[in-house]
């Protein structure tokens, strides 16, 4: 059944084999009749044929495969030219070998490959039962695969390379071999250094894939320049793949990547190396791959695109094969960036502002504009804080409401009024509903009482109430709020600022001379009619009253 099995096989894969004519030299022994068994086996037409057949080369027109099947065979020095001249028609020869050196057959098979331009020598017998001989390579799989032959008595082993596939093993060590000559067109010449597994019928199955690989065209075997290419140094686009190593055959791979898989798949500029492994054997290529961007597209994410006035948004950039960037924030501080990632972009003023992206690589330039990239949403109503007895009241119609007393949170303050429980100064951050802030302050409030208008404050001014310009006249010692320090009329350096009743500053006076001294006068025509704060700050001292604007 496994016979028929072969031969339905052959038939679909290479019909040549189905009528090939297998001539074997008799040598005396059981292996001839072996051996034309298993040709027949295979559906060829075998004949064994005396040794005289070899002194001319008129058998060639009738013979496909030569087998010489005992390692007797009086191979002479005319013989083995003839069967030189055969297999440089592009015909195969099976030669049978034994396992001492000197043996004829050995002496012949060693000749002919150094003929045919190898290089080829014996190094030894190896003694005993050689089990299991492992079957190396195609003679392992095609067209049967092979089990380790059970039976091999002493050996003659070798080490080759270069042409060569080296297809029984044992112990690390090599005792059959297919040579490949390098010359175009030569047909192979294989050997097994000893015939007792043949004559003991050990595996008829490796005979036939053995008959099968000798009828195949002539071609490349072993580790020569062929058997290892990666190809020539390549030029791809980022975003291809490289497949390395296909069609490479061989026991054992390593990469440079450290991978041991017969093929890697890769998609960056690199030097790439194979070592590969067989029969005792390596060889080495390697190949420079280079990606390179043949386009680029240039693409961002706004990380908070919708924001307050005041504050700020960061961009990601999600552009493909570019090395280099360019930003546009029209009406943003900074207002340009060459930041792979830009953040802390700033916007002051409400509106909508768009974005440009200008991505390069060499070149090659791609340019992303969004329109209405980023919303600031308008300024939340103004606020302010007014004080009745102890309780302070911020404007309503905010959505919510957090109160601070002396810059610390006040907890559960987060209604639109507080009640002080003591003094200080107190402000209040209030959010509109798209959670933008704006705050109010109010100073030195005295829990429970209304606090003076033009005395008891620090600072004196007059006229108080006052219709242009007000003088501040002297500073009260009692009212510093660092004791450590006494009170000068001479000013250093003083900032002067005026605060409306709703905490926002109105005018700022800033004065430095080492000369200069009260009164100091201030004018204050441009401010409308009411309540108004005058603080002053000098020397780590902070003065404060209040004044009537007629």
């Amino acid at each position: 059944m496994k016979t028929v099995k072969a031969f339905l096989f052959l038939i679909l894969i290479t019909p040549k084999v189905f009528s090939a004519n297998i001539t074997i030299i008799a040598g005396g022994y059981p292996s001839d009749v072996v051996w034309q068994n298993a040709a027949t086996g295979l559906g060829h037409n075998a004949t064994i044929q005396p040794e005289t057949i070899l002194d001319n080369n008129a058998f060639f027109s009738t013979t496909d495969v030569l087998v010489t099947s005992s390692y007797t065979i009086n191979l002479t020095p005319a013989r083995i030219a003839i069967i030189i001249q055969f297999m440089q028609t592009g015909k195969s020869v099976y030669l049978q070998s034994e396992y001492d050196q000197s043996f004829i057959g050995n002496q012949a098979y060693q000749t002919i490959v150094n003929t045919l331009g190898g290089s080829f020598s014996w190094l030894g017998t190896v003694q005993g039962v050689l089990a299991p001989m492992n079957v190396l390579g195609a003679l392992a799989t095609t067209p049967i695969t092979i089990p380790p032959l059970t039976y091999f008595w002493y050996g003659c082993n070798a080490s080759v390379c270069n042409n060569f596939d080296s297809f029984l093993e044992f112990g690390g060590q090599y005792f059959g071999f297919t040579f490949c000559p390098p010359a175009t067109g030569t047909g192979r010449l294989m050997t097994t250094s000893d015939q007792d597994w043949i004559i003991q019928t050990t595996s008829t199955d490796l005979m036939q894939n053995m008959i099968t690989l000798l009828l195949t065209p002539p071609g490349n075997c072993g580790f020569n320049s062929s058997t290892i290419s990666l190809g020539n140094d390549t030029t791809l686009c980022l975003g291809d793949h490289l497949l390395l190593g296909a069609g490479i055959s061989a026991t054992s791979y390593l990469w440079s990547n450290g991978a041991t898989t017969a093929v890697i798949l890769v998609d960056t500029t690199a030097t790439y190396w194979l070592q590969i492994s067989a029969a005792g054997c390596t060889a080495y290529d390697t190949i420079n791959v280079t990606f390179n961007p043949c386009s680029i597209n240039a693409s961002f994410l706004t990380v908070d695109p919708t924001i307050c006035p005041g504050t700020c948004t960061d961009f990601t950039n999600s552009s493909v094969n570019a090395a280099s960037y360019q930003w546009f924030f029209p009406g943003a501080n900074p207002s340009v960036s060459t930041d792979v990632n830009p953040s802390i972009i700033c916007y002051n003023t409400p509106g909508t502002y768009d974005v440009t992206l200008i991505a390069t690589n060499g070149n090659l330039v791609d340019t992303l504009v969004i329109s209405n990239c980023v919303t600031v949403y308008p300024f939340p109503a103004a606020q302010g804080i007014t004080q009745n007895g102890d309780t302070l009241t911020a404007i309503q119609g905010a959505v919510s409401y957090q109160w601070y007393h002396d810059g610390i949170l006040i907890p559960g303050a987060t209604d639109y009024f507080y009640v002080a429980q003591f003094g200080g100064n107190f402000n209040v951050v209030c959010t509109d509903a798209n959670g933008c802030e704006v705050e109010a302050v109010i100073f030195d409030v005295i829990a429970g009482l209304t606090p003076a208008l033009t005395e008891g404050e620090g600072v004196h001014l007059y006229p108080n109430p006052v219709n242009s310009k007000f003088t501040i006249q002297k500073l009260n010692p009692d009212s510093y709020r660092d004791t450590r320090q006494a009170p000068k009329e001479v000013l250093r350096t003083a900032d002067i600022s005026i605060y409306n009743m709703q905490g926002e500053r109105t005018t700022v006076v800033h004065l430095y001379h080492p000369n200069s001294t009260l009164p100091v006068e201030i004018d204050v025509s441009s401010l409308a009619g009411g309540m108004y704060w005058v603080e002053l700050i000098s020397e780590n001292v902070t003065l404060r009253t209040k004044f009537i604007k007629e």
